[in-house]
């Protein structure tokens, strides 16, 4: 459950960046995977860990305005 509710954000801030034809399913998935493993987080190791996939970095995502959405992930994870 949560990592289907990581998943939908991922693809939330996916849209909002303009990137999310660009991110595959395997990506997103393997993204959903390591953060709802978590059993802690805040803001900024979540940013890390979406940092660690290539679409978000090659195409430099700024998450200052889906900082929201960050926070709403590290919600899910920290339930």
């Amino acid at each position: 459950m949560k990592e289907l509710e990581i998943k939908k954000l991922l693809n939330q801030i996916a849209k909002e960046k303009g990137i999310e034809l660009l991110l595959t399913d395997a990506e997103n998935q393997k993204l959903a995977d390591k953060l709802s493993n978590l059993s802690l987080a805040d803001r900024e190791s979540v940013k890390e860990i979406i940092d660690s996939v290539s679409t978000y970095i090659k195409e430099s995502v700024d998450f200052t305005d889906t900082n929201y959405i960050i926070d709403q992930i590290v919600a899910a994870i920290n339930k």
